[in-house]
């Protein structure tokens, strides 16, 4: 799959710390000049010579064509793209749906799930896919929820999160929905709890594409006992879901190593929501 980047995507890919270089074409070509006189003379158009940068992850640039006029160079400094305040991609906490009940500590998972919020609503495309996004996060973020005021995008590493989900292309998705959950119980997670807990969500949401953020949560949802490593690359199934996981924002701010990982999941995971990688 050929994966189409635009300015905005490229500007969250520069947020996240990861480099993408798009290929540019240089042509030139010699143009026939016809004359006054009666006689025109034929030139031969020399052939575009094109060159192309290496990308710095497994990401197929999309072709270009010849510029209609010469590329900027390379020494003068690319403009930041305005970081838009994230409060505004959220829903306001009245239109905030809780199909899953937040049972906190009492929660035989062992996990505490926040509220269901609906992401990037204004710019939503009705032939987008459905996602939905799960995050690991601290259990002192999800106690501010109870007052209707966790906002997942708050913070450097909200802003991460936010960069990444765009450059993904989720905030021109049909819909979008994030849920946050905090480990509270040092015991033994159970799989088929935590997956009982989310089934009324899975149900209404109704995602095309799970999208798992963190460790933890990765393998508190899939029974397997694989390596956190083992378990990315490829995509799996939840609930008669396609589920792709990835590292929490958190995780990429403390390793900025792992960005280009982070983003080979998020390729994989835009191919499967548009139904190009067999499951």
């Amino acid at each position: 799959m050929t994966l189409q980047l635009d300015k905005r995507q490229r500007a969250m890919l520069r947020e996240m710390g990861v480099k993408v270089w798009q290929p540019t074409l240089q042509a030139t070509a010699l143009a026939a000049r016809t004359e006054a006189a009666p006689a025109a003379v034929a030139v031969e158009i020399a052939p575009a010579a094109a060159t192309a940068r290496a990308v710095s992850m497994p990401l197929t640039p999309a072709p270009v064509g010849a510029p209609e006029r010469a590329p900027r160079p390379s020494s003068q400094p690319v403009k930041p793209m305005p970081y838009t305040a994230p409060r505004a991609a959220i829903q306001n906490p009245s239109e905030r749906s809780s199909p899953v009940e937040n049972s906190a500590a009492l929660s035989a998972s062992g996990w505490q799930i926040g509220q269901t919020q609906t992401l990037y609503a204004a710019s939503a495309k009705p032939s987008g896919a459905r996602w939905l996004v799960l995050i690991e996060t601290n259990a002192a973020a999800l106690d501010a929820s109870a007052a209707n005021s966790f906002n997942p995008f708050e913070g450097d590493a909200g802003k991460l999160l936010d960069n990444m989900l765009r450059a993904a292309g989720l905030h021109q998705a049909a819909s979008t929905q994030l849920l946050a959950l905090s480990r509270h119980s040092d015991s033994a997670t159970s799989s088929a709890a935590l997956q009982t807990e989310l089934a009324p969500l899975l149900a209404q949401a109704q995602p095309g594409l799970v999208l798992v953020m963190g460790r933890l949560l990765t393998q508190a949802l899939l029974p397997s006992g694989q390596a956190f490593g083992r378990l990315r690359g490829q995509p799996h199934n939840l609930q008669d879901r396609p589920l792709v996981v990835t590292q929490e924002a958190a995780y990429l701010l403390r390793k900025p190593e792992a960005k280009d990982r982070a983003w080979e999941d998020l390729c994989l995971a835009m191919q499967v929501a548009a139904g190009t990688v067999p499951l």
